[in-house]
């Protein structure tokens, strides 16, 4: 089944600040698609109107199956949130029976994958944990669990390699690469470009609100990612600037 999603001048502002202004992408299953740009440049608040957690000013979200425009089910979308997003003060346990009855799997069901992801992931020894009790990376491997539970047919993730260790980075690296296999819609949202820049396949750049680039990308043929990320990056540039200025004043 082929999928796409399609933004068509997508615009918002918060009382009188424009965050996002005529903003138009197309989005194909079967790339890994990634939206980059340094924090606070609107990215999250992108990825929120997608998912219809915000609601935007103007513009158009188009969600198509085999070219046939249709309803958006967000039960077959998943958005991998940074893992502060967590609820902190429930158990490991109790957020997985929340995720179970959110989605509305029966308790068959859910058992059987849950099986079948523990044997990928073992997460056991965190059941009775609260999460707020997890590390870092033990929150992005919950995410990921959950994510193989559901096997969502759109996908979203919100700076999966940031901070954790070397393992936990590559054993998400290596699962977003096996579900390009499956046909999904896949978007990794960061401003860490050298971490993910070897599985990408097309680029957006994100800057003042608006999309400053927005194309195919390979590495072998494009160069390193983080030459491009900085030369549509402006105002990161001139704060970098600004600051090695100050520092270097006598």
């Amino acid at each position: 089944m082929s999928q796409m999603i399609k933004l068509k001048n997508i615009s918002k502002k918060f009382k009188d600040q424009i965050v996002l202004r005529d903003i138009n992408l197309e989005i194909k299953a079967g790339k890994i698609y990634g939206l980059l740009g340094n924090n606070g440049v609107g990215k999250t608040t992108l990825v929120k109107l997608i998912f219809n957690e915000l609601t935007y000013d103007s513009g158009e979200i188009i969600y198509l199956k085999n070219n046939e425009q249709t309803v958006i089910d967000y039960q077959e979308w998943y958005y991998f949130l940074e893992s502060a997003n967590l609820p902190q003060e429930i158990k490991v346990k109790a957020y997985l029976e929340y995720i179970k009855n959110l989605n509305r799997i029966s308790k068959k069901e859910f058992v059987s994958k849950y099986n079948e992801v523990i044997r990928i992931l073992d997460i056991s020894k965190w059941l009775k944990l609260k999460i707020e009790d997890l590390s870092a990376g033990q929150k992005k491997i919950l995410l990921l669990f959950v994510c193989l539970i559901l096997k969502p047919k759109v996908l979203f993730l919100d700076e999966p390699t940031a901070n954790v260790d070397i393992q936990t980075k590559r054993m998400m690296i290596e699962t977003i690469e096996t579900l390009k296999k499956q046909g999904i819609i896949i978007v990794v949202i960061t401003h860490l470009v050298d971490e993910v820049e070897h599985i990408l396949d097309h680029i957006f750049i994100l800057e003042d609100g608006a999309i400053k680039l927005d194309q195919q990308y390979d590495l072998k043929k494009d160069g390193r990612l983080k030459a491009l990320f900085e030369l549509y990056t402006a105002k990161a540039d001139s704060k970098k600037i600004e600051m090695e200025n100050y520092i270097n004043e006598k």
